[in-house]
C-alpha cells in the first residue's frame, strides 16, 4: 500500500468506472494511485449498491493520492461514466482504468514519460489475463506469468502483425485495450458512444476510432504491463451475460463498428466486400478459435 506523498508535478487524473465491484476495487485501486504522475483518482460509481463507498473511504486515507467517488443512483454505463470523469479532470492527461485491472507499479509513469517524449495522443501498455480465485493469490499469479505479447489481438480480419508490436518500445496501432493514457484536450465528449448494446462489446474500440478520425494517434508499448483479473473473483458487476448472448452482441456490435468506421478500418486492414461480409468472416474465425479451445480443454 502506498503512503501519502505530495508531488506538485502530478499531471494525470485516473478515471475508473465501477458497478458493484467493491472486492476488486479493494485490490486494484491502490495500484492506480502509486505513480508520482497521478494528481487524483476519480471513481465513477454507476449505481453501485454493494460496499463500494465503504471500500473507497477505508482506502483513501492510506493512499498517496486522493480518491474521489462520483456517485450516481442509476447505472449509466462505462462510456458515460468515463465522459463524466474526463469532464471533471483538470490535468494534461487522463488514465482510463477499470475496476478489475491491476497495474504494474510503473504502468502510468512509463506511459506518461513516453507520451511526453514522443508527443503521444493515446498510449497503452501490455495487458495480460490472470485467472484469480482469491485476492491473496494475485501477486503470486502475476509473478508467475510467462512472457506474453500483451496486445489485445483480435481475430481475422482485425489482426495486427506481431512483428510490428515487438519491433520497438513504441509502435502505432489501429486500436488497443481500455487501459489508456490520453491527452485530455484531444478527447471530446461525443467520442464516448453509449450506443453499443448487450455487453458493450466494441465500445472501447469505438472511442479510439473516433479519436483517430479526429486526427489523434494510438500507440502501444511492451515496456510496461497491466493485468486483467479473471476467474471467480471477478464474476459480478460489469456487464455479464450468458455465452450465446455474448456472441450475438459481439457480432452485432462488430457490424455496427465496421459500418460506422468502414473507411478507416478498411484502410487499416485492407478489407474488401463491405461491413456485412467482414462481420461474417470475423464470426467464422472467432467461433473457430473458441471451438479449438474447447477441444483442447481450455474453455
Amino acid at each position: 500500500m502506498c503512503q501519502k506523498q505530495a508531488n506538485p508535478n502530478s499531471d494525470v487524473t485516473v478515471v475508473i468506472p465501477t458497478y458493484n465491484r467493491c472486492q476488486e476495487l479493494e485490490v486494484t485501486l491502490p495500484t492506480y494511485s502509486c505513480s508520482r504522475c497521478v494528481k487524483e483518482v476519480l471513481v465513477v460509481s454507476n449505481g453501485s449498491i454493494d460496499g463500494t463507498s465503504k471500500v473507497i473511504q477505508d482506502i483513501n486515507d492510506k493512499m498517496r493520492k486522493p480518491v474521489k467517488e462520483i456517485q450516481f443512483a442509476v447505472k449509466l454505463g462505462a462510456q458515460k461514466a468515463k465522459a463524466i470523469g474526463l469532464a471533471q479532470s483538470q490535468t494534461k492527461y487522463v488514465l482510463f482504468g477499470e475496476d478489475d485491472v491491476y497495474l504494474s507499479p510503473n504502468y502510468i509513469e512509463t506511459l506518461y514519460l513516453l507520451s511526453e517524449e514522443y508527443n503521444c495522443d493515446i498510449i497503452s501498455g501490455k495487458i495480460i489475463d490472470v485467472q484469480v480465485g482469491k485476492t491473496h493469490e494475485i501477486e503470486r499469479l502475476i509473478a508467475s506469468q510467462t512472457i506474453s505479447l500483451g496486445f489485445p489481438q483480435d481475430h481475422r480480419p482485425f489482426v495486427v502483425p506481431e512483428q510490428n508490436l515487438k519491433s520497438n518500445k513504441l509502435c502505432e496501432v489501429p486500436f488497443t485495450h481500455a487501459i489508456i493514457l490520453v491527452k485530455s484536450a484531444g478527447i471530446k465528449d461525443n467520442f464516448f458512444n453509449p450506443w453499443y448494446r448487450g455487453n458493450g462489446y466494441r465500445e472501447e474500440t469505438d472511442l479510439l476510432l473516433n479519436a483517430r478520425e479526429s486526427g489523434m494517434k494510438v500507440f502501444f508499448t511492451h515496456t510496461t504491463c497491466c493485468y486483467h483479473l479473471r476467474g471467480s473473483m471477478s464474476r459480478k458487476g460489469g456487464q455479464r451475460i450468458n455465452r450465446v448472448l455474448a456472441e450475438f452482441w459481439a457480432m452485432y456490435n462488430t457490424w455496427y463498428m465496421l459500418k460506422k468506421h468502414w473507411n478507416l478500418l478498411s484502410n487499416d486492414f485492407n478489407l474488401k466486400c463491405g461491413p456485412l461480409f467482414n462481420t461474417f468472416l470475423y464470426f467464422l474465425h472467432r467461433e473457430r478459435h473458441y471451438l479449438l479451445r474447447l477441444v483442447k480443454g481450455q474453455w
